[in-house]
C-alpha cells in the first residue's frame, strides 16, 4: 500500500484518539464523586495516616493562638512554639504525602517508591517541602485572581505524589504546574466547588455545637454552660471556638480534597 493511502488512515487514527481523549477527560465533579467513593473505600486502612498527621498540628496551633493572646510570652518561648508547629508542619507534610501515595496504591495498583538510604528519603522530603511552601505561598499571592490559586493549589496537591517519586518517574516542580495546566478548567471548577462545601461543613458543625446544649437541656434536663444565654455568649467571643469549628471544617473534608487529586493525578499520569 503506498504512503499517500497509507496517510489517511494515520490522519483517522489520530483524530478517534484526540477525540476518545476529549470524551474521557476527567470533569471537576466526576472526580469529586470519586474522591469521595475513594476515600469511603480506603478509610478503614489508611485515613489514620492522614489523621496522625493533620490533627496534631490543629490541636496544637489553638492552644499556643489563645495563650499567646491572653499572657505575655518571652522571646525563648515564641522560638519554641515556632519551632514546634515548624516540625508538626513537616511531620503532616510527610503523613499527607505518605497516605495520598498508599491510596493510590490501594486503588491504582501503583508502586510506593522507596528511596534506598536515609540521605535519599531526606532529600525526598525536604525536596516536598520546600515544593509546598513554593507552590502554598503562590496560591495565596495569586488568590485575589481566584484562576492563579487554583492553578498553584492543584500543583501543591499534585506535588505530594510527583515530589516522592523513584528518579525514573519523578518530575520537576515545572512538571507539577504542567499537571495543573492539563487540568486547569476542571482544577477551577474543583477550586470553587470547594469553597460551598467547607462553608456547608463549617456551618453543620456550628449548629451542632449551639444547638446540641439546648437538646439536652430541654429534653434530657442537663444543664451546661453552653444551655444559658450568657454560655452561649462566652462561645462566640472565644477565638478557640471559631478556630476549632474552622479546623474540624477542613480535617472533615480535606482529607476527600486529598483522594480527589489522586484519582486526577491518575487520570493525567
Amino acid at each position: 500500500m503506498s504512503e499517500a493511502a497509507q496517510a489517511p488512515s494515520f490522519s483517522q487514527r489520530a483524530h478517534l484518539t484526540s477525540a476518545r481523549s476529549r470524551g474521557h477527560r476527567l470533569s471537576a465533579l466526576e472526580a469529586l464523586e470519586r474522591g469521595f467513593a475513594l476515600f469511603r473505600s480506603t478509610f478503614p486502612r489508611e485515613a489514620w495516616r492522614y489523621y496522625i498527621g493533620a490533627a496534631p498540628l490543629v490541636f496544637c496551633f489553638i492552644p499556643i493562638w489563645v495563650l499567646n493572646g491572653q499572657i505575655r510570652i518571652s522571646d525563648g518561648l515564641l522560638l519554641l512554639e515556632a519551632a514546634l508547629l515548624a516540625g508538626l508542619y513537616l511531620f503532616r507534610v510527610c503523613m499527607i504525602g505518605s497516605y495520598m501515595q498508599r491510596v493510590r496504591r490501594a486503588s491504582f495498583g501503583a508502586p510506593i517508591s522507596k528511596s534506598a538510604g536515609a540521605g535519599a528519603q531526606a532529600t525526598a522530603v525536604a525536596r516536598l517541602l520546600v515544593w509546598k511552601i513554593m507552590l502554598s505561598a503562590g496560591a495565596l499571592t495569586t488568590l485575589p485572581s481566584v484562576a492563579g490559586a487554583s492553578w498553584f493549589y492543584s500543583a501543591c496537591q499534585f506535588a505530594s505524589l510527583e515530589a516522592q517519586e523513584d528518579g525514573g518517574e519523578r518530575h520537576s516542580l515545572t512538571g507539577c504546574l504542567a499537571l495543573a495546566s492539563q487540568w486547569f478548567g476542571a482544577g477551577l471548577l474543583l477550586f470553587l466547588m470547594l469553597f460551598p462545601l467547607w462553608i456547608a461543613v463549617w456551618l453543620n458543625g456550628l449548629l451542632l455545637a449551639v444547638i446540641l446544649p439546648q437538646l439536652l437541656h430541654s429534653i434530657l434536663g442537663v444543664n451546661t454552660l453552653l444551655s444559658t444565654q450568657s454560655g452561649v455568649y462566652a462561645l462566640v467571643q472565644s477565638s478557640a471556638f471559631w478556630l476549632s469549628s474552622l479546623g474540624g471544617a477542613w480535617l472533615a473534608l480535606d482529607p476527600i480534597v486529598r483522594c480527589t487529586f489522586v484519582v486526577a493525578y491518575q487520570h493525567l499520569r
